[in-house]
């Protein structure tokens, strides 16, 4: 019996994705780290899973032709969601940012060599396009529906993530949480909505950071060239954790810790921040963040705050940068956002 459609596309959409170079997508990251981070990013992207995901549908709810527009940053972003729209069978057209294309363009190339229905450029017209699913900054989303009227918009701005850990007190537990820590900041550099812009720290703070010091130095991919942009940045905090609390430093990396008030809304690549806290307000310093993920160890009790939004994703220390497929994105269905309404709905 021949397999269903879903099948056939998702089989093509992952031998695709299988020959993407993930050196040439990211060329700022160490080879071996983006070989790594892709090889993490397609892990789910299965056929069952890929096939599982887009089966269901009315087909008169699927839409005609459905733009995503990247935004500079993780290589791997756009990845899940073209494949899910091809697999869907829907005709995908990828908008790449215009000042890091490589990744968008090789993963629309590599799509469309497969036969699917996918083009990519950095060009700016996105004409004909019945859903748009855009990344950036707050803004994007409303610059892209102004521009574009004719389609229905879910825009994805400025997120951040961040840890809540108990520090233990055994040392082997102690390195294992360090270890899991370090992969959150190592991975992609420690670029995007799901990388930590700080570890909330209960118990021994400045034990946590040697720790996490140490497993960062042990990396065994060297952190890409630091944007001389960032440098005044970088050694800003690095001065007011010497002022204020601690700092380790070593040729690729950063750990710093800093009171709880000086929690910061943005992520500087491989610098890990533990901000010590106490008791139930052990959230507090991250209120107003616009939180994506949240990293907790198994069976600890959040206590969760009303002002944490549902859609925050909750996961163990490690996991921050490799989210589950499918899902809900910031409380948003990944393919439920492009189809067209339910009749009378």
């Amino acid at each position: 019996m021949k397999p269903p459609p879903e099948v056939l596309r998702a089989r093509r959409v992952v031998g695709a994705l299988s020959r993407l170079d993930a050196a040439a997508m990211a060329p700022e990251l160490d080879p071996g780290l983006a070989r790594h981070c892709l090889a993490l990013a397609l892990a789910p992207l299965t056929v069952e899973a890929l096939s599982s995901a887009t089966w269901g549908p009315e087909p008169d709810r699927l839409p005609d032709a459905v733009g995503i527009v990247a935004a500079r940053g993780v290589f791997t972003a756009c990845v899940e969601w073209a494949a899910l729209y091809a697999t869907a069978g829907i005709r995908l057209h990828l908008k790449a940012p215009a000042q890091a294309p490589a990744a968008v363009l090789a993963l629309g190339a590599a799509l469309a060599g497969a036969g699917l229905p996918v083009t990519a450029s950095v060009a700016r017209d996105l004409s004909g396009l019945e859903a748009l699913v855009v990344f950036g900054g707050d803004a994007a989303g409303g610059e892209v529906a102004a521009a574009w009227p004719q389609a229905r918009v879910q825009a994805f701005g400025h997120r951040v993530s961040a840890a809540l850990v108990d520090v233990p007190a055994r040392s082997d537990a102690l390195r294992a949480l360090a270890e899991a820590l370090a992969t959150d900041h190592l991975l992609y550099d420690t670029q995007g909505c799901m990388a930590p812009v700080a570890v909330m720290a209960r118990g021994d703070a400045d034990g946590l950071a040697l720790a996490l010091h140490q497993a960062l130095a042990a990396a065994p991919w060297p952190r890409g060239a630091l944007d001389p942009a960032l440098g005044p940045e970088w050694r800003r905090r690095v001065g007011l954790a010497r002022v204020l609390g601690a700092a380790w430093a070593g040729p690729d990396h950063a750990v710093l810790r800093l009171p709880p008030g000086q929690v910061q809304a943005a992520a500087l690549p491989r610098m890990a921040v533990v901000h010590p806290v106490e008791g139930p307000e052990a959230l507090g310093p991250l209120w107003g963040l616009p939180l994506s993920s949240l990293a907790v160890q198994a069976g600890e009790d959040l206590g969760r705050p009303a002002w944490i939004d549902p859609a925050v994703r909750i996961c163990p220390p490690g996991a921050l940068q490799t989210p589950p497929f499918p899902r809900r994105h910031e409380g948003v269905d990944m393919l439920g956002c492009v189809l067209r309404p339910q009749v009378g709905a």
